[in-house]
């Protein structure tokens, strides 16, 4: 009788580890030639609402031994609209800037580094270091050692797991030697778990006083912004 207590508790045991979520873990792996086409969308509002709409075009040209990777990037295809005029957005010459495997921004040339000031993608596609199970929330608080030495503290939340897709919640405040005052990110992710690529990205910035490359004297109050991959 106690043996089979045992063996049935064994049996539930098991089924229970076996039904667990799993962690995930985002850190992606490169390789040269990968392409990664994403449609995006900015709604500013301040002084002055405006929308852009672009495409934009992530190559990998180099992986490094330590798993970040040379990507870059080309802008075209862009129009903003503003009091119901659409303006062409003229298409950017590709920049290179070197992105780790959680999607961090390490450092680029001058001229990638000046047209990514007010890439505000570059601090939403960023993913958690740390392994999550669905419903775990994370603190983080990271400062870069590199480039703007650019700092991020907040949390993450992987809300959930569907059809091969995490869907992550990013609360961020950023800051770094250029960006003065903290801005702040509350920014919604998902990846595709197979390759941790990004899916689709969703969110919005604000206190954006103290960011590099805003126009100077037009009070911005917000950014919300969307990515879906193409």
């Amino acid at each position: 009788m106690k043996f089979k207590s045992s063996l049935a508790f064994l049996i539930v045991a098991g089924a229970a580890v076996a039904a667990a979520p799993q962690g995930i873990q985002f850190g992606r792996t490169y390789a040269v030639g990968d392409v990664d086409s994403y449609h995006m969308k900015m709604n500013i509002e301040g002084a002055l609402a405006l929308e852009m709409n672009m495409d934009v075009a992530q190559k990998v040209v180099k992986v490094y031994d330590n798993g970040d990777a040379d990507v870059e990037a080309t802008v075209s295809g862009g129009k903003m609209t503003m009091a119901g005029n659409n303006v062409p957005i003229p298409a950017t010459k590709p920049t290179t800037s070197r992105i780790d495997k959680y999607g961090g921004f390490v450092s680029g040339g001058a001229q990638g580094r000046s047209a990514m000031s007010m890439d505000f993608s570059k601090f939403a596609r960023k993913l958690p270091k740390e392994g999550l199970t669905p419903g775990q929330t994370i603190n983080v608080e990271e400062v870069g050692t590199e480039g703007d030495k650019v700092k991020v503290k907040g949390t993450y939340k992987l809300e959930s797991v569907e059809e091969g897709v995490a869907k992550l919640h990013s609360i961020l405040d950023i800051s770094s030697e250029k960006i003065t005052t903290p801005m702040h990110m509350d920014v919604t992710t998902f990846i595709e778990t197979a390759g941790n690529k990004l899916k689709r990205m969703e969110g919005k910035m604000t206190n954006l006083s103290g960011m590099p490359g805003m126009p100077p004297g037009m009070q911005i109050d917000s950014v919300s912004i969307t990515m879906e991959r193409k």
